[in-house]
């Protein structure tokens, strides 16, 4: 904090004499030296250690190092002579000529880069225990240091914007130009219309045609030859518009989908593409959806169907500090006065799991009996704030004198059914995730079973499919 202080007021004083970015040559080297030893004073920072470093050296001296510092940046960080540049944990922020870079400038960038990068990385690398290193070199430097390390790595791998220029596409013929003469916004789409990415960005468009009055340019790229029609359903993109609440009342009528001259002898299906997170059933529909054939309707001729969007999914990974997931581990989520509203189990593949919230504050934490017994894990506060659910890493231990007790043993694999048959809105859950948690003692007497069973099977064979959609 202090050495902040001590670049805001440096930055505040060059905005003194310079109000744009560019070279503080005319200022005299005695004026710049007191302003340091000022400004030191000031922020509390070691005056005498920078009046001995400051005096030893000579203008000459200052000026050749001075020179060897823009060498370097030249030539590892691709910076011109005379350019003006602020790096913060290996990250490169050029000022142009003619821009200006205030002190406030200066504190919005490290408020920033505090809050979206440094701060996870302080609170993680504070946890670590450094097994071999001297506790003398673990000082706030230390600390310091490897945080603009780590920071300075993971900014390397973050990929920047990327932009693209189509003045030389040649749209004489193939694209269609909408042209906004007051817009501030220009967009430039390259699209195949008969692709499925295609299918689903045309209606983006022109959404944010009726909403923003772009200038816009489309152009069409399709596929010059094609042995079959690659599209092989109908699509409509729903967006929340202003028109879903009424002007007159306080209803919400909720964005809509219309299909129009729609095929009669067809078997249709009708489904509904959303985030990965969401959980949306049918709360009005007459009809099976997943078999519509229009001609049956009669003199009805328009179907109708409403979805809801019923909760939202929090998953989650769960390991033991061995990377080994806890099979069969139960987890409870509620609130304070109701701690077990859902609960679900870690399965075995990855330690994977999931629950069905809704937005709002939530208590994770271990069901009581065995799962509580066995392992320790602090109550997590959650907070569902968002309609992109949210993904958890959890780690969990076990208790001391716990360490070589199996959660599952091979009777309570055999008799999870049994267990379960009372346990709430999760007893389906709990009976189709037994296969992932059961052992092979269980599976083999199950193959035995069936083998035993075979020759008294008569008839025609019943083939039956499943899909799995990936929500449990």
């Amino acid at each position: 904090e202090k050495v902040l202080d001590f670049l805001y007021g440096l930055c505040k004083y060059y905005e003194g004499q310079h109000m744009v970015a560019s070279s503080a040559a005319g200022d005299t080297l005695s004026s710049i030296k007191d302003k340091v030893y000022s400004l030191a004073a000031e922020t509390a920072l070691p005056v005498d250690d920078y009046k001995a470093w400051l005096t030893s050296f000579s203008a000459d001296t200052i000026l050749k190092g001075i020179d060897k510092l823009s060498d370097f940046l030249f030539g590892q960080l691709g910076l011109e002579f005379g350019s003006n540049a602020v790096i913060t944990n290996g990250r490169i922020f050029v000022v142009d000529d003619g821009d200006s870079f205030l002190n406030e400038d200066l504190g919005l960038l490290e408020s920033m880069e505090y809050e979206l990068r440094t701060k996870y990385i302080h609170e993680i690398i504070e946890e670590v225990e450094w097994a071999g290193v001297d506790p003398d070199y673990l000082t706030s430097k230390f600390y310091s240091d490897i945080t603009m390390l780590v920071s300075s790595s993971m900014s390397i791998r973050e990929r920047p914007s990327e932009r693209a220029h189509f003045e030389i596409l040649n749209a004489e013929y193939s694209a269609i130009k909408l042209n906004s003469m007051n817009s501030s916004v220009h967009i430039d789409a390259v699209i195949d219309p008969l692709s499925p990415a295609g299918q689903k960005l045309s209606p983006l468009l022109r959404i944010l045609s009726q909403q923003i009055q772009p200038s816009m340019r489309i152009v069409l790229n399709p596929i010059s030859s094609l042995a079959d029609l690659p599209l092989k359903n109908y699509y409509r993109f729903v967006l929340p518009s202003m028109d879903d609440f009424s002007s007159t009342d306080f209803s919400v009528h909720g964005p809509k989908a219309f299909f129009s001259n729609m095929p009669l002898s067809k078997t249709l299906t009708m489904n509904i593409d959303v985030p990965e997170p969401w959980l949306v059933e049918p709360v009005v529909a007459i009809h099976d959806l997943d078999n519509i054939l229009l001609e049956n309707l009669g003199d009805v001729r328009t179907l109708q169907a409403v979805y809801e969007l019923e909760a939202l999914l929090l998953t989650g990974h769960c390991m033991e500090k061995d990377r080994e997931p806890p099979r069969g581990l139960q987890f409870i989520l509620g609130t304070k006065q109701r701690p077990h509203l859902v609960d679900t189990l870690v399965m075995s593949n990855l330690g994977y799991w999931q629950m069905k919230v809704s937005p709002g504050v939530w208590y994770l934490q271990l069901a009581p009996g065995r799962s509580a017994d066995l392992y320790e894990l602090p109550s997590k506060l959650i907070a569902i704030d968002s309609l992109r659910g949210k993904l958890l890493h959890i780690e969990v231990q076990k208790k001391k004198g716990k360490e070589h007790e199996d959660l599952l043993n091979a009777d309570d694999d055999n008799h999870v059914q049994e267990k379960t048959d009372n346990k709430g809105w999760n007893t389906n859950l709990l009976k189709w995730a037994s296969s992932f948690i059961s052992g092979d003692a269980s599976l083999k007497k199950k193959a035995e079973k069936n083998t035993d069973l075979k020759d008294a099977r008569q008839g025609e064979t019943i083939n039956i499919f499943s899909v799995a959609s990936g929500h449990l």
